[in-house]
């Protein structure tokens, strides 16, 4: 009784893409515009401005362009981190898979980290110098995840000046739509190992009193890593770059299948380019993967961009030895294994 024709509703939930493409059918009989909108930023993003990915008819995007714009993120360059995604659900959907890839980088990120501890009996603090490291504004890693991270790891405990980090219970919750990303790749047919293996392995972080029980009963066999220090850190360091790049490549394979069922005409390099700043994922990575849509639109795969490939094939044993050595010191690698995995068939030209 409150809405007329012509009126607009802005959805800026986390709502199921599914969900706003049914919605928004039934408005549009009614003549009342809907823009599923996906948000993405936070605390800092509501306070700073975030990252918006509107999906809708277009003349409901035009009506709150200037506004969006307004309140947006701003990249390095200026520019906003807002642009009309496409049709219907397509803003809801691109901000699912960006928070499917959320889920896969704190995996990557998580398991490089308990390497680290395990393999080289590094505290926190020592890690948190690692992550400062790797988020200088010239490394391929600086993101806001990996700054995050460290400043997380250099939190204490006033009364007893312990790590936060190691009195916090390894248990991680979530909210759903990592579990829609998977479901949603299940149904089109779209590999995405490492973002499931995020999902998979927060699931079994759940089971805190099981993983105390059978830890009486399984006792595994782990060897000390005795190599030099400093190298594994490199090693770290790119194995997590290759794997970062194996799943960013998944997600937006599954935003191109999305796109090709529901005719929304993603534009992949402004997807990216919208990520650069407000949103979680924010990363220097993210401007490499703008320049790569734009000299090429029609990329087979972001892994076939020349300066991803390039450094793949460069380093790509760097992710072998990581997986080995974590393997080695009781480190599980779901996340690094799997993006390891996708890779080598990939490589596969010969019949499998």
């Amino acid at each position: 009784p409150l809405l007329e024709p012509g009126d607009l509703i802005i959805d800026g939930g986390n709502s199921f893409y599914k969900d706003t493409i049914r919605r928004e059918k039934y408005l549009s009989g009614k003549n009342i515009l809907y823009i599923g909108t996906g948000v993405s930023g936070g605390e800092e993003g509501a306070l700073l401005g975030p990252a918006i990915m509107p999906g809708g008819k277009r003349q409901a995007y035009d009506m709150v362009e200037d506004i969006f714009s307004d309140i947006s993120a701003r990249a390095e360059d200026g520019a906003p981190c807002v642009s009309y995604i496409g049709l219907d659900g397509a803003g809801h959907f691109v901000k699912m898979v960006h928070n499917g890839i959320e889920y896969g980088d704190m995996q990557l990120i998580g398991e490089c980290v308990w390497a680290l501890k395990s393999a080289l009996g590094y505290n926190a603090a020592q890690i948190a110098d690692i992550m400062a490291g790797w988020n200088r504004p010239s490394d391929i890693l600086s993101s806001y995840l990996i700054e995050i991270t460290g400043q997380g790891m250099r939190e204490t405990e006033k009364a007893s000046g312990s790590y936060l980090v190691d009195r916090t219970a390894d248990i991680t919750r979530m909210k759903g739509t990592g579990t829609w990303t998977v479901a949603s790749a299940l149904e089109l047919l779209v590999p995405i190992p490492t973002i499931a293996a995020a999902v998979f392995s927060r699931e079994m972080s759940q089971d805190k009193d099981l993983r105390l029980e059978i830890s009486k009963v399984l006792k595994p066999v782990s060897s000390a890593y005795n190599l030099d220090p400093r190298e594994f850190v490199n090693i770290v360091h790119d194995a997590l770059y290759i794997a970062k790049i194996s799943s960013y490549a998944q997600g937006f394979a599954l935003m191109e299948a999305a796109s090709s069922k529901y005719g929304w005409k993603l534009d992949m390099g402004q997807i990216a380019r919208g990520w650069r700043a407000g949103c979680i994922i924010r990363a220097q990575f993210l401007s490499k993967i703008t320049e790569e849509y734009k000299t090429n639109p029609e990329l087979a795969n972001l892994m076939a961009a020349p300066s991803f490939s390039s450094f793949i094939n460069e380093k790509l044993l760097s992710l072998s030895k990581f997986i080995q050595a974590a393997r080695n010191v009781g480190v599980p690698t779901l996340a690094m294994g799997t993006s390891k995995s996708k890779l080598s068939f990939l490589f596969c030209s010969m019949n499998l």
